[in-house]
C-alpha cells in the first residue's frame, strides 16, 4: 500500500466509523463493538495481536526480544521497534504515525463527542504536509468548513 492508498482507507474508514475506537476507556488499535482506529484498520485480523492495545505487555515482548532499554508505547513507532506491526507498515510508519495522531487528537469535542470537524481538519494537514490528493476528502467536508486542503 502506498501513502496515498494509505490516507484514502484512513480518512473512508474514519469518517464511515465515526466514533474513536476505545477499550477500557483507552485508544486502541481494536476497539469495542469492531471499531478499529486510523493505524488498526489497516492490520488484518489475522496480523493483529492483542499486545498492541497493551503498553505493558508490549514493553514485556520488547524486553524478550533483548530491547531492555525500550521506552517505546502502544503508537505505531512503538510497535515497529517491538516487532508487533506488520513489516509491510515500517516504510510508511511517517505517514501512520501522523494519521494515528490525527485522529487520536480529535476524538472528541468540548461535549466530550467524536468531533468530526476537528478530524477533517487534521486530515487536510496530513494531506497537505504530503502532497496527497484530497478528493476523498472533499466527501466529508462538513458543510459549514472551507475547504483547505
Amino acid at each position: 500500500m502506498n501513502a496515498q492508498d494509505i490516507f484514502n482507507t484512513v480518512t473512508v474508514h474514519l469518517f464511515t466509523q465515526g466514533r474513536p475506537a476505545m477499550k477500557d476507556g483507552q485508544c486502541s488499535y481494536r476497539g469495542d463493538m469492531g471499531t478499529s482506529c486510523a493505524v488498526g484498520c489497516l492490520i488484518p485480523d489475522d496480523e493483529y495481536d492483542p499486545a498492541m492495545d497493551d503498553l505493558i505487555e508490549i514493553r514485556s515482548i520488547a524486553r524478550r526480544r533483548g530491547m531492555d532499554d525500550f521506552f517505546g508505547g502502544t503508537s505505531i513507532d512503538g510497535l515497529l521497534k517491538a516487532g508487533l506491526a506488520p513489516e509491510w507498515m515500517r516504510d510508511q510508519h511517517l505517514v501512520l504515525a501522523e494519521l494515528q495522531m490525527a485522529h487520536d487528537g480529535c476524538l472528541t469535542d468540548e461535549n466530550g463527542e467524536f468531533d468530526p470537524e476537528h478530524l477533517f481538519e487534521r486530515l487536510c494537514e496530513v494531506a497537505n504536509g504530503h502532497g496527497f490528493d484530497t478528493t476523498v476528502l472533499e466527501i466529508y467536508r462538513p458543510a459549514n468548513m472551507r475547504f483547505s486542503a
